[in-house]
């Protein structure tokens, strides 16, 4: 669809691949047996509340529901059907922009900050001020938000929820309650709730979905299955197949009735009741999410899916089409939970099997994610292992860092940390440079004890990746990192994309040790390799590294060159959530304050600062020499007091890692800089961006793992030191500070 190329640009989007999510982006087609909701619509349309949530159990027709109101509402109306990657704070955004741009051609400030994949928070501001111009009434529907159990995710439908123009519809169906802030949001008269009561059909109702289904049944009949399904759909539904195959027309239990009980009606009054090929088919078929024919013919092992599906779909076996396409159909949620059900207790040995069938197809037909699910469900952990190595970095580069972080879980819960060392190694680095150096030292710790002889894919040793690891988290002081940058490099292949960090880790030991020429001569070494392999954030390192050599000089001219070309080359808001950025803001801003632009430097240092709380002991080196440059800059332009609190953060990180060499003289020198003022700590910024959500001060601890004490004693710091009295007041005087991103 022409609309949909546009969204394939999405940097995230395009990483997932169109083709998975187009059919998100359209409600179901109206099924012949479904009833026409027409009481329940016309009291959505009298609902004054510009957010509508509806929720209930399964089967109760939300989807239906919705789509119809979709479908009444005429072109200015969008759709999205969320699935388990939408748990990814950054594919749910992508998502969601993905359906409005289906109403209104996106702005070229929203379309930039996704391309570029800038801060989820960046592009959520954008977008939301687009929703809040002056433009006509439109309604977004959101279907299976209970599919989202990550609350970093769940914020954003939340704040769309919070800020839509009262004129707007936005409506949210899920089998369990959201998370919303409800004693808020009814306060201004923001929220209506719909649930099961208001969804349950009317006797009526129930007769139309039996004559549609071609069911006649006595009135009092109907009223009996209505009374003891208390008017769930899928429960007359169910009751209405059970009819057409020849079985009793008694009714299945509710939905809150026991599953074993539900599953039981299933085999009993409609699995028993098809030929035993259709059961066979739609069983062992329920391990995928959607059914295409030629993967169902590669899972099944036949070449005839294709007719069967279609077949399957016009008898209304609760099988709905994607789309346009004849070849892909969904199941019914509670259908295919039920079956799977059946699956696991008839043929359990056959799962495995049709799991690594479908993860050979996935794999084989370019969707490695999907391959990844199959083979983690076949209990495939060498293919699961094999696939998460190959789709780590693409996927962390894509901005989908909460996706590799599930996968990283999943690699921890499975014991599977010391039995794959290369990726406990990546797991370690990644938590590192989220600043997180607990769990990057847990990782570290999983990976190094163990042994170091064997060989790697890429012809590297798996002693050369240990070494890489140890090089970075530089525990043993710089002596020892530098012998560790040096053997790691000796046991890497040739083509091994680490070479350039390894020069680079090496060169900087040179220069904390003393040896300046030597430093340079191996840092010239690391930018022609960096630069060869298109690392920009390692080039951009580099180059400060090599700036900073000539600021000791005093050869200036020099040193502002390098800090101006590193800056240019992750400058342009596409790094700006990169540990690794903070020491290159940091650095541009010293030389913007040495030539007198004090304007420059500030709007560096906020730059560099929004990135305090990723400066860790993780990473000791680069974490401290970021904020050794930040004090210099803060000194020169006169904030004494700022450069105080961030020599505070670098002493806190060389109490951990004492042996940092002349880096841990330049802290010292600066440890009688003054305290206080109005900079903020490492603890207090790693607060401020849920300041500016709508969690209150205990979501807040409990999203940082924090006492709700101590969240408050870090806003009361924060709200005395911008001279407010307020939580709104600190939000706008950090915006205006330019430490909340709009």
């Amino acid at each position: 669809m022409a609309a949909w190329r546009f969204g394939a640009t999405f940097g995230v989007i395009s990483a997932l691949g169109p083709d998975l999510l187009e059919p998100k982006l359209h409600p179901p087609p109206q099924r012949p047996g479904s009833v026409d909701r027409t009481a329940l619509l016309a009291r959505i349309a009298n609902v004054e509340q510009p957010v509508i949530s509806v929720t209930a159990p399964m089967g109760y027709g939300k989807t239906t529901l919705l789509a119809q109101w979709v479908r009444s509402a005429g072109p200015r109306a969008a759709w999205v059907t969320l699935d388990e990657r939408d748990d990814d704070p950054a594919v749910l955004l992508a998502s969601l922009a993905g359906a409005l741009h289906r109403i209104d051609r996106l702005p070229a400030p929203v379309v930039e900050a996704m391309e570029a994949r800038r801060p989820v928070h960046t592009v959520m501001v954008r977008l939301l001020s687009w929703i809040a111009d002056d433009r006509p009434p439109f309604t977004l529907a959101i279907d299976r938000a209970d599919v989202i159990t990550n609350p970093e995710a769940f914020d954003i439908i939340t704040q769309v929820a919070l800020e839509l123009p009262a004129e707007h519809r936005l409506l949210v169906a899920s089998r369990t309650r959201p998370r919303w802030p409800v004693p808020r949001m009814r306060a201004h008269g923001r929220l209506h709730e719909m649930g099961a009561e208001d969804l349950a059909l009317d006797p009526q109702e129930s007769a139309e979905l039996l004559r549609r289904c071609g069911i006649e049944v006595l009135s009092d009949d109907t009223e009996e299955l209505t009374e003891r399904t208390e008017g769930w759909a899928a429960g007359l539904y169910l009751a209405a197949l059970a009819i057409q195959t020849g079985s009793s027309a008694r009714a299945p239990v509710t939905p809150h009735g026991s599953h074993p009980y539900l599953a039981e009606y299933l085999r009993t009054e409609v699995l028993d009741h098809l030929p035993p090929e259709d059961v066979a088919f739609l069983t062992r078929t329920s391990v995928l999410l959607q059914l295409e024919a030629t993967l169902c013919d590669a899972v099944l092992e036949r070449s005839d899916s294709g007719p069967v599906l279609r077949r399957l779909a016009s008898q209304n076996q609760f099988l709905h089409p994607i789309g346009h396409d004849e070849d892909r159909f969904r199941v019914h949620q509670l259908f295919r939970d039920l079956l799977v059900a059946e699956l696991h207790r008839n043929e359990p040995r056959l799962v495995p099997e049709l799991h690594r069938r479908a993860a050979t197809w996935c794999e084989s037909n370019g969707r490695a994610e999907d391959a990844l699910e199959h083979a983690k469900s076949a209990g495939d952990a060498p293919r699961a292992v094999a696939l998460i190595d190959q789709l780590m970095q693409p996927v962390w580069m894509s901005g989908r860092a909460d996706t590799v972080m599930r996968w990283l879980r999943w690699l921890a819960d499975e014991d599977l940390l010391s039995v794959h060392p290369p990726l406990a190694v990546h797991g370690a680095l990644l938590y590192a440079l989220a600043g997180r150096p607990v769990e990057a030292d847990r990782w570290a710790d999983a990976v190094l004890s163990g042994p170091s002889e064997d060989p790697l894919a890429d012809g590297s040793t798996l002693a050369s990746l240990l070494a890489y690891l140890r090089a970075y988290l530089c525990r043993d002081g710089i002596a020892v990192m530098r012998a560790d940058a040096q053997a790691s490099r000796e046991g890497l292949s040739p083509a091994s994309p680490y070479r350039a960090g390894m020069l680079f880790v090496e060169g900087v030991a040179h220069r904390l040790e003393g040896r300046a020429e030597e430093a340079d001569t191996v840092l010239a070494r690391a930018l022609d390799v960096a630069v060869e392999i298109d690392a920009r954030p390692q080039v951009a390192l580099t180059l400060v590294e090599r700036g900073g050599i000539a600021a000791d000089r005093g050869e200036w001219t020099d040193a502002a060159r390098a800090a101006d070309d590193a800056l240019a080359l992750i400058g342009d808001g596409t790094y700006d959530e990169y540990w690794s950025s903070a020491v290159v803001f940091a650095s541009a801003a010293r030389m913007a304050a040495h030539r007198g632009d004090v304007s420059e430097a500030s709007a560096l240092l906020t730059r560099a600062t929004r990135l305090r709380p990723l400066l860790s002991y993780a990473l000791p080196v680069t974490s401290v020499r970021s904020l050794v440059e930040m004090a210099r800059a803060y000194i020169a332009i006169g904030e004494l007091a700022e450069a105080g609190s961030v020599v505070r953060q670098a002493r806190e990180i060389l109490r951990q890692r004492p042996d940092l060499g002349l880096l841990a003289a330049e802290v010292e020198a600066m440890q009688a800089l003054p305290g206080g003022g109005t900079s903020l700590s490492a603890a207090e910024l790693r607060i401020v961006p849920l300041l500016a959500s709508h969690l209150t001060l205990q979501e807040v601890a409990d999203r940082l793992y924090l006492s709700r004490h101590t969240v408050k004693t870090h806003s009361i710091a924060i709200y005395r030191k911008l001279g407010v009295s307020s939580r709104r007041e600190a939000i706008g005087a950090l915006q205006e500070m330019g430490l909340l991103v709009t």
